[in-house]
């Protein structure tokens, strides 16, 4: 086998270059102002804030900010779900693994960034949202399509972008949660300058027994009257995470930020459908490190430039002491590495009034399984290298009311696997290597017609590269397939933007967008022996719909946030019994609705989610099709000492509905927090 070499830029916190005004919008900076002489004409602008930036862009995209909500015990995934377009899929109380779709993506066409860096898995190429504590977030910028350069390497479902604290100002914040199942939650948030270096530290704890009572189904979907109520056994978990950030004081007009995060959690492996285990268990750890020097406006002002490197170690330990049946039979270790380097260039071209951004990244993913069993021991391990370009022009007409923005993407990839597999042994990795590379274009229009009417539209082109596993399979059930290419994907997308007038009763934002996407090549396991899969191209799927979102305050009193989107997904290809199916867990019509209003120094809050009915097989049989969920919760804020202490009572699912997001993986019944916190300070 021959051995894969990279340039010094991979070291774990080896520095790429990286220039982008959002980039230094999402660190908290405050914007500078650009005076820029051009023949005898004098133009003096404030580059706008990330979420001004953001919504100025063609692209239909939602800001969603955390930090306020954060003494309540809410989740990434809950604040997400808010959103227009985008399905949660749970697995479980909290603490279980969960997903996001994006106008009905897979949970693996979604890429998720963590203050730019990309955290989807290499194993299995999804991201479990319920491992990125919402503690340390400040907001989530959600990209439905056409997402910028500064994401170099989007999903072919669009983009989650996770933004952690700003480090800026002298602030305490401690909060603690208690509630329902023996849940609690505390968290220390601490941000101040010491020898004119700011720093941010951070550190959230989590646990639950969670034996919540559940509707257990012996295996008889179709019979009820065999059913019987049972508390959930071994489903308890435990999670600390700590972040530290640190940014240096201008060295030469350029910013240093190290930012290190340390995540731990222990759980117990409950069961799914009929199988109930009793003693398996499961842990992990993960270590996200990132270093980052920001410039200063660079050849007078039509500049600037970021620097980043990220490394990012997980280990995954799956252990079965009691050997039961339905899991491995011996302990399973699974160890991936991630290195990388991105940039991101943006030029200011005053003249011809154009914003041009120019990214690039480097990337390095190493996954290696290893079972405890003494015939198997470590396995090979499986690499990649990966090459991401993107180039993003944006032309600024009459003055500032029509955007017109053009986009390029090259990806490039190759592994340490190439050609079949010898039969009944692993994976062995051959002297050449299997490379895999995709050329995507976007295009976006943005006309602001009045002050209160903008209307978009978006044409973007993504891949999603196979993963590891659908590539190198797992030596035994999954069977390694090199012939794999990636899955590429077509999404049109139109709408308004309205903004209501001051003087008007409900004063707000109304967003109204169509689209239509075509996934092609689209991946799946299917069985081909007994006892083994394999990853296969086989399928397209077509998906079409319509997203509305509104955010309004009627009276100056009442609150009002609301998403609702109506839309159709389903298969074409070759299999006849996909044929013309929905996709598994695209329900037509899904709706949340939030009213909030205050009374005193009280600030109460209802919301409504309402899920029509889904599939959970692309073969949609009627035994396997979920029933439409309507759930209510409320909740109220109490805020005193000039809002420095805050009390929190949430009641979620008031009704105590019994539903699951995924059968056989049952979601709690009615469930009660109580959440204080205790703000010493202000940014």
């Amino acid at each position: 086998m021959n051995a894969m070499r990279l340039p010094a830029a991979w070291i774990p916190l080896g520095v790429g270059l990286s220039i982008a005004h959002g980039a230094a919008f999402a660190s908290g900076e405050e914007p500078p102002l650009i005076t820029v002489p051009i023949d005898t004409v004098v133009v003096t602008a404030e580059r706008p804030r990330r979420e001004e930036w953001i919504d100025r862009l063609p692209a239909f995209a939602s800001v969603l900010h955390v930090d306020q909500a954060t003494e309540r015990l809410i989740t990434i995934a809950d604040v997400l779900e808010e959103t227009a377009g985008v399905r949660i899929r749970r697995y479980g109380h909290i603490g279980a693994f969960t997903t996001a779709s994006i106008r009905a993506s897979s949970p693996s066409q979604v890429e998720v960034y963590l203050d730019g860096i990309p955290v989807n898995s290499a194993q299995w190429g999804g991201t479990n949202l319920a491992e990125l504590p919402i503690g340390n977030v400040s907001r989530v910028e959600v990209f439905r399509s056409a997402a910028p350069a500064d994401f170099v390497s989007p999903g072919l479902g669009g983009v989650v972008n996770l933004v952690s604290r700003p480090v800026r100002g002298n602030r305490t914040i401690v909060s603690a949660t208690g509630g329902s199942h023996d849940t609690w939650k505390v968290g220390l948030l601490n941000t101040g300058r010491l020898a004119r270096f700011e720093h941010l530290v951070s550190v959230h704890q989590l646990q639950t027994r969670g034996d919540f009572t559940y509707r257990y189904d012996p295996g008889t979907p179709a019979e009820s009257d065999d059913d019987t109520i049972l508390p959930r056994e071994n489903n308890d978990f435990r999670e600390w995470n700590a972040l530290v950030k640190v940014t240096s004081p201008q060295l030469a007009g350029w910013r240093i930020t190290l930012r290190d995060d340390w995540y731990l959690k222990e759980s117990g492996l409950a069961g799914h459908r009929n199988l109930i285990f009793h003693a398996a268990r499961f842990d992990n750890r993960r270590h996200m490190a990132s270093l980052t020097a920001s410039s200063p406006n660079l050849l007078e002002d039509r500049l600037r430039a970021e620097v980043t490197g990220f490394h990012i170690y997980r280990r995954d330990r799956y252990f079965n002491p009691d050997r039961e049946t339905g899991l491995n039979r011996t302990d399973l270790i699974h160890r991936s590495l991630t290195d990388g380097a991105r940039a991101l260039a943006t030029a200011f071209w005053f003249e011809t009034r154009q914003v041009v951004k120019l990214s690039a990244e480097l990337r390095r993913e190493r996954f290696t399984p290893e079972d405890k069993h003494p015939q198997k021991g470590v396995g090979f391990t499986r690499e990649r290298e990966s090459l991401n370009l993107a180039l993003d022009d944006a032309l600024h007409l009459w003055p500032d009311r029509v955007t017109l923005q053009l986009g390029y993407r090259y990806r490039t990839a190759r592994d340490n696997f190439f050609g079949p597999a010898p039969t009944g042994g692993p994976p062995v990795a051959r002297d050449e290597h299997h490379r895999v590379a995709a050329n995507e274009l976007s295009a976006g229009v943005r006309f602001v017609a009045t002050d209160a009417l903008t209307l978009k539209a978006n044409r973007s082109s993504y891949s999603r590269f196979p993963t590891l596993l659908e590539l190198f399979g797992t030596g035994g059930d999954v069977i390694s397939n090199t012939e794999l290419v990636p899955e590429t994907g077509v999404t049109w997308d139109a709408g308004i933007s309205v903004c209501t007038p001051d003087d008007w009763p409900a004063v707000g934002d109304i967003e109204l967008s169509a689209f239509h996407s075509t996934r092609d090549s689209l991946i799946y396991f299917v069985q081909n022996a007994r006892r083994s899969f394999v990853a296969m191209n086989l399928e397209e799927a077509v998906a079409r719909g319509i997203e509305l979102s509104l955010r309004a305050t009627v009276f100056e009193r009442l609150q009002v946030d609301a998403s609702f989107t109506t839309q159709d997904a389903r298969h074409y290809g070759l299999v006849p019994h996909w044929n013309e199916k929905w996709l598994p867990y695209v329900s037509p019509r899904e709706l949340f609705l939030r009213t909030s209003a205050p009374l005193w120094r009280i600030l109460f809050r209802h919301e409504y989610r309402f899920f029509d009915w889904y599939y959970q097989d692309r073969a949609n049989l009627s035994e396997n099709r979920a029933a439409a969920k309507r759930l209510h919760s409320v909740g109220a804020r109490l805020s005193l000492v000039a809002e420095r202490l805050s009390l929190d009572f949430d009641v979620q699912n008031v009704f105590d509905k019994k539903v699951s997001d995924v059968y056989g993986y049952p979601m709690p019944g009615r469930i009660l927090y109580l959440s204080l916190e205790v703000d010493t300070g202000e940014e």
